[in-house]
């Protein structure tokens, strides 16, 4: 059983150094789950709960998580395509946020029926989190997100919010 108060814990003694330093200590967040569509929600709130303790501002939180859910759609509806294999999110907080979601799935060329409303996916993680990495091979797709921590601060002349990560701080 752990023991945080106690001061002669070792984890304790770690929590409070990593607090009283300006860093949280965050453990990393692994997920393993079956490539069916009802398993996306269990999904979301485990990481929506993960990145409520990083330093993330709650907009660009907001972004990373519609950036990896919909990574997580593509692998269970285009990688495996309900197959129920496995589809894998691991999450860590180190100096920034890394986020990757891979499957084992294969790459299906959309039929020409699925076109019109299809093919949005990519396009949106990359404008809700730029730099959104997808490397796709004959062992399945990882697709990689890295935020920087942000604040997240409003224009004094429009009022609309505005993001600087924490290497443009002054």
């Amino acid at each position: 059983m752990r023991h945080p108060e106690n001061p002669r814990h070792p984890d304790s003694r770690a929590q409070k150094a990593a607090t009283t330093s300006g860093q949280r200590s965050l453990e990393d967040l692994h997920i393993e789950f079956r490539a069916r569509s009802e398993e996306l929600q269990r999904v979301r709130t485990l990481l929506r709960a993960w990145l409520a303790g990083t330093n993330l501002g709650p907009d660009r939180a907001y972004d990373l998580l519609l950036a990896v859910n919909e990574a997580c759609t593509n692998a269970v509806e285009h990688g495996h395509r309900g197959d129920g294999r496995t589809v894998v999110l691991h999450a860590t907080a180190t100096h920034s946020i890394r986020i990757t979601v891979s499957d084992s799935g294969t790459w299906r060329t959309p039929r020409a029926d699925e076109e019109v409303d299809r093919g949005r996916g990519l396009p949106m993680m990359n404008a809700l989190m730029p730099g959104t990495r997808v490397v796709s091979g004959a062992d399945g797709t990882t697709v990689e997100f890295v935020a920087s921590p942000t604040t997240e601060e409003r224009s004094p002349d429009t009022g609309q919010r505005s993001r600087r990560s924490s290497a443009e701080q002054p």
